[in-house]
Order: structure tokens, then C-alpha cells, then sequence
């Protein structure tokens, strides 16, 4: 309810009236966005009274009433009323004297309406906002579609905050999905995304009490996605600040301010597989000519299909991809895999021959011939031969080797035993691969690979037979590799390492009738084994005459003598006769002598 009066003193006569008009204005510094409004009609802010008339020396009385609006935001400062008066110059005759306004009184009076506030005696609010914030989680996976929680608890231990905010600064591509009250009994408002100037982050506010009463407390959590967040150094920065317009005192804005740093944990992983369309291939020594004219005259076709997967759940932006397949021998040019076409793809992925040459390089006529699309033949070998499907894991040193150049891998025999291991590899299945041969090799690109997304790689080639029936290979394996590496993600760290991996796909040759096949020995290896067997049987004698096997102990010699024998009473007897004469019998005893 506003009332106001107005008094005229003047010195014109008694009876005679005089118009005024009154401009009253109701919180006029807001503007349009004034706090308050007449009642009679709802958008009206100002009222103006054209003619008010009054006699000297009366009381003109006049109340209006005037309501707040409910969703006000500044409540601390008051509603000033403003009233606009003067005299209508209207109505009076030419030559007759006009009232004027006194020169020292202001044209212009003002009240103000408060706004009841809890704030004391002294009607000055000093608040405290004390504010926490925790993530509901430890790490974040960068590049995946992670979602993640920040809960904020605000809460005011001293008089009450005024247009009370909360703000936090966040980096553009961590999409920002809205926010949950704990508290539903105070409400709580947060504008959308506004990007700041330097273009790398943006700030959201939110309004969480006006006021925020004394030792009262608002908890709410606000969500967010990490999809489309591109460029990260280090981690993610979040920057929460809290303020209201009746400012704290220096010690308590300690707690107005919480930064908040949530690590990346990278999760780049992929697979590579390898197959052969036909695991092994018997051939004839009969099958051997030289009139070749179509490409089937060289041998029966040889196709190695890679696929690469992309396991996720980061997007990888760039992949290199390698292919090695082995073409030539390197000492005599003979070819072993004779390419007829260029790689065959499927995805995201571009290749390049590098030894474009290679490509049916003796002029042959390609036949063309019935395919099954690459994805079903891939589909069918790895249900019908997945066991001979082949993942190698990431083994840094080899892998290594491989990238920057296959012949570091060839060592030669250094020791003795090395030798004996080379014999025995002589023994077992001839490997052929870019070790040992003259490949080409395709360059290949992937971008912008997605979860679960993949790629497929086919490579067809004749195997030469001339070249087999030559060399006299038996159960030779002939592999083909792929080496795939992430050379870019879709955001930045210093300390992410890029996988690398590779895969293996090979076909077993042998000939039909192998008792026709003459496998020499190498003259080194002839020279090895019989050092070998001169080396052991040293060794032996060495051994029994350490043992004293080579000196025998013989008994000792003696020399026989002829000796009387023992005493009658030991070794004879005597008889008497009367009728004849005695007869003595005499013994002898040979024994050799004793020693004493």
C-alpha cells in the first residue's frame, strides 16, 4: 500500500484552484525489470496523474497499492518509489498571473520499500558459504562415451546469502547433461553452456538459493559425458566457484573455490587376425613347364585374408598397416608367390603398393576367376579353421625389429651351439617368409576407426610351382605378415604408449610323392658332426686313462725246485718181513720256495 499527500501554501486567493501533475515511478533504476508493480493493472511500473486539483492551504491524500513480484533476484537492496510533480500551465487567461515552482524545493520526492531480511540489527547480511565437491569416480576413459558425476554440497553457516551461485568452468567437448537435486525442497536453476572468450572452456551457473538462508544446505550432482572430447593434455580441469552478492569477509572465502583434476586412463586396444583360404597345397614334380601364357599355368591360386578390429572403447583416429608378402627369392629373383592383382579392401583403410613392378611382372593373362565376397570368406575360415587363426600380443623388441628392418632378425651362428640348433632346423619344415625373401610391401592408412568398427585385407597370388620343383622343397611353410600400429588418437598425452601389434597367415606346400625329393646335407653340416664325433671320442680316452683304465697290476713270478719230501711219520710208512729184506719207499714233493 503506498499513501501519499500533498500540501499547496501559496499566495493566491483562497477559492481558486490549481491543477498539479503527478508522475509516480516504482523502482525506476531496474527499468523494465522493476520489482514491483501496481495492482490495478499488472505491467503497469508507472502512473501519472495528469490533473490533481488543490485549493491553498488543503491536503490532497491519494493510496495506491503495489505488489512484489515473486521471482525477484535482487532482494537485498530496496524498492525506491519515485513521485515527478508540477504545476499545468492549461486552463489560466493570457494576462493572468501563473503559480511557479519554488526554485529550492526539488521537483522530485523518494521513498523506499525494504525488503525483510534476517540479517540483525544492523540489517547488514555477512554470509559463509562453505562449499565440497567430489567425483564418483577415480579416472575417466578419454575417447570413449564415459559419463561421469560431480556432486556439490553448498551450505551457509553464517546470515543469509543473496542471489547465492554456483559456477563451474569446464573444457568445450566434455558435453555437459544436466544436473539432480538431493534436496528437492529448495530449488535450484543452471543456465546452459556459455562458451568464455578464449574459446577452450565454457561456464555453467547455477542460482541455489535467494536467499540461502543461515545454516541451511544444498546437494546436487551434475553429469557429464566425455564423447566428443577431443583435445586433452594431462586430464581434465574442472574449476567450481560459489559467491552471492552480499560479499564474505576475507577468512572465509578459503572454501569458495574447489579445483577438481580427474585423470585420463587410456583404453586403445585392437586385434589382428590372419588366414589362409587353403591351409596346404600338394604339388608334382610332373607339373613342371615353362610355356606359361595364362596365370593358372604358373600354380593354383594362394589368398591370405587379414581382418583388424578395433576392440575399443576409444576411437582410434589414424592406423598404419603393413603388409609384407613374399614375392621373390632374393639370391636367384625366382618368384614364389606371384602376385596377379593389387591388394583387395573393405572399411576405412587405403593402401599403396610400394614395388608396383611386382604385379604380374611376366605378362601372363589374368583369367578372371569366381570370389567370394572377402567378408564371407573370412566369416567361413574362422569358424571352420580358427584354430590355425593367429593373435600375437604386443612384443616391443620384436616388433621393433621387424619395423625397421627385417634382416636384423638374421643372426648368424656365433657359437657351436648354434651349429648343432641350424642342423636341426635343417631336419624340420623349410619356413619362407620376408626373412629369407624378396617382398613387397603395401602402406596402408585407417582413420577415424570406431568401436567394434573393422577392416578387411586380401591378398591374391599364384604359387609358382617352376620355383618349388627347383629348389626341391619339402613341407615348406610360406608366411605372409601384417604389422598394425595407432599412430594417432583422437586426443593428446605425453605418456600415452600406442599399441602395436601383428599377425601371421601362412600355407604348408609339400610334393605328392616325397620319396622323389633328394634332401642334401650341406657339406658344413658333413664337417660339424665328424668334429663332433673326434671331439667325443678324445674326450673318452682322456676320461678312461684318468681312471687308470690303460695300467693293469700283473701276480707276481716264481721258479720251480726239486725237494726231499717230509718225514716218514708225515708222508710214508715202513713194513718188516722175516723172509725178505727190507725195502724202504721213497716219495718226492715238487714246491716252489718261500719267501722269509
Amino acid at each position: 500500500l503506498l499513501i501519499w499527500k500533498i500540501s499547496f501554501v501559496g499566495f493566491f486567493e483562497q477559492k481558486m484552484l490549481h491543477d498539479f501533475r503527478l508522475i509516480v515511478s516504482l523502482d525506476p533504476k531496474k527499468g523494465i525489470s522493476s520489482r514491483a508493480r501496481f495492482l490495478e493493472s499488472h505491467s503497469v511500473t508507472q502512473l501519472t496523474l495528469d490533473s490533481v486539483p488543490i485549493r491553498k492551504g488543503e491536503r490532497w491524500c491519494e493510496r495506491r497499492y503495489v505488489y512484489v513480484l515473486d521471482d525477484i533476484r535482487d532482494k537485498l537492496s530496496p524498492i525506491i518509489v519515485q513521485v515527478n510533480y508540477s504545476i499545468v500551465d492549461e486552463g489560466y487567461m493570457e494576462r493572468q498571473l501563473r503559480p511557479v515552482m519554488d526554485a529550492y524545493l526539488p521537483s522530485m520526492i523518494s521513498g523506499e520499500i525494504n525488503i525483510q531480511k534476517d540479517c540483525g540489527k544492523d540489517n547488514i547480511c555477512i554470509p559463509d558459504l562453505q562449499m565440497t565437491a567430489k567425483l564418483n569416480r577415480e579416472s575417466i576413459l578419454i575417447g570413449a562415451d564415459d559419463r561421469f558425476n560431480v556432486s556439490v554440497v553448498i551450505h551457509n553457516a553464517l546470515e543469509d546469502a543473496f542471489e547465492a551461485q554456483f559456477f563451474i568452468v569446464a573444457p568445450v567437448g566434455l558435453d555437459y547433461e544436466g544436473f539432480t537435486r538431493q534436496m528437492p525442497s529448495r530449488p535450484i536453476t543452471c543456465s546452459q553452456p556459455k562458451e568464455l572468450n578464449n574459446g577452450k572452456n565454457y561456464v555453467i551457473a547455477c542460482d541455489v538459493g535467494n536467499p540461502l538462508p543461515k545454516s541451511s544446505t544444498v546437494r546436487f550432482s551434475m553429469q557429464f559425458s566425455t564423447e566428443n572430447l577431443d583435445l586433452v593434455m594431462g586430464g581434465i580441469s574442472l574449476n567450481l566457484t560459489t559467491n552471492s552478492t552480499n560479499n564474505e569477509t576475507e577468512r572465509t572465502l578459503v572454501d569458495n573455490d574447489v579445483l577438481l583434476v580427474i585423470p585420463m586412463e587410456v583404453k586403445a586396444d585392437f586385434i589382428v587376425t590372419g588366414v589362409s583360404r587353403n591351409e596346404s597345397y600338394h604339388y608334382d614334380f610332373n607339373d613342371r613347364r615353362d610355356d606359361f601364357v595364362f596365370d593358372s599355368d604358373a600354380g593354383p591360386v594362394v589368398s591370405h585374408v587379414y581382418e583388424i578390429r578395433n576392440l575399443g572403447p576409444s576411437t582410434l583416429s589414424e592406423m598404419s598397416v603393413d603388409v609384407y608378402w613374399p614375392s621373390y627369392f632374393v639370391d636367384n629373383a625366382k618368384p614364389l608367390l606371384y602376385l596377379i592383382d593389387d591388394i583387395e579392401t573393405e572399411g576405412k583403410i587405403t593402401c599403396e603398393l610400394l614395388q608396383k613392378g611386382h604385379i604380374n611382372s611376366e605378362g601372363l593373362i589374368v583369367v578372371p576367376r569366381p570370389e567370394d565376397a572377402i567378408e564371407r570368406v573370412f566369416r567361413v575360415k574362422r569358424q571352420e579353421k580358427a584354430n590355425s587363426r593367429q593373435r600375437y600380443e604386443e612384443k616391443s623388441d620384436v616388433l621393433k625389429a621387424l619395423r625397421n628392418a627385417m634382416a636384423l632378425m638374421k643372426q648368424s651362428l656365433g657359437d657351436f651351439g648354434n651349429a648343432f640348433g641350424q642342423m636341426r632346423n635343417v631336419l624340420q619344415r623349410v619356413r619362407l617368409n620376408c626373412m629369407e625373401m624378396a617382398c613387397s610391401q603395401w602402406q596402408c592408412k585407417i582413420k577415424d576407426f570406431k568401436k567394434d568398427e573393422r577392416v578387411l585385407l586380401k591378398v591374391d597370388s599364384r604359387l609358382w610351382l617352376n620355383t618349388l620343383i627347383d629348389e626341391v622343397f619339402y613341407d615348406a611353410m610360406i608366411s605372409s605378415l601384417v604389422i598394425v600400429e595407432v599412430t594417432k588418437l583422437p586426443y593428446k598425452h605425453p605418456t600415452i604408449e600406442l599399441p602395436l601389434r601383428y599377425a601371421v597367415a601362412s600355407t604348408i606346400v609339400n610334393p605328392k610323392d616325397p620319396t622323389r625329393v633328394s634332401r642334401g646335407v650341406p657339406t658344413w653340416l658333413i664337417f660339424v658332426a665328424i668334429l663332433a664325433g673326434l671331439t667325443s671320442l678324445i674326450l673318452l680316452i682322456m676320461l678312461l686313462w684318468k681312471f687308470g683304465f690303460f695300467k693293469r697290476k700283473r701276480p707276481p713270478r716264481g721258479q720251480a725246485l726239486l725237494s726231499k719230501p717230509p718225514e716218514p711219520e708225515y708222508y710214508g710208512y715202513s713194513s718188516y718181513s722175516s723172509a725178505q729184506t727190507p725195502v724202504t719207499n721213497r716219495h718226492y714233493h715238487l714246491t716252489a720256495p718261500t719267501k722269509v
